[in-house]
């Protein structure tokens, strides 16, 4: 429905997936039972550091999908921040901040449904290895 709003108006539609860092290291030293309590956590930081016109979602896993109708790749990225900076905001069950990579995509001409998720998931891939390059 959102791609033919925004080809119909003729308006941007970008999407962010993000995922939360470290959800199996949590798992593995905490317990799935505080693992899922950090995926509730995060997905509720998510929630409300985005506006009540976007829509959020599970994508599976650890991952997240934000819908950001009316919204350009750039301003789609200012909105990634925002959430990384909510989600850190979040304790991990050892007191750490927690930590979310986001990858963006806006759709483009007449790129599919599967196209614009495959460039997100693409830019989540480089943010989680530029995450990982500078990690102790």
């Amino acid at each position: 429905m959102e791609i033919a709003r925004s080809r119909r108006e003729r308006s941007p539609l970008s999407i962010g997936i993000a995922g939360l860092d470290d959800l199996k290291g949590i798992n593995d030293r905490h317990g799935h039972l505080e693992g899922d309590r950090c995926i509730s956590e995060a997905a509720r930081a998510i929630e409300l550091s985005v506006r009540m016109t976007d829509r959020c979602f599970r994508w599976g896993g650890d991952e997240f999908v934000v819908l950001l109708p009316a919204t350009d790749l750039v301003a789609t990225r200012e909105a990634a921040a925002r959430a990384a900076v909510s989600v850190a905001d979040r304790q991990a069950p050892d007191g750490a901040p927690m930590s979310a990579s986001i990858g963006c995509a806006e759709l483009r001409g007449d790129m599919t449904v599967d196209e614009v998720f495959a460039a997100a998931d693409a830019d989540l891939l480089a943010a989680k290895a530029a995450r990982r390059a500078v990690s102790p």
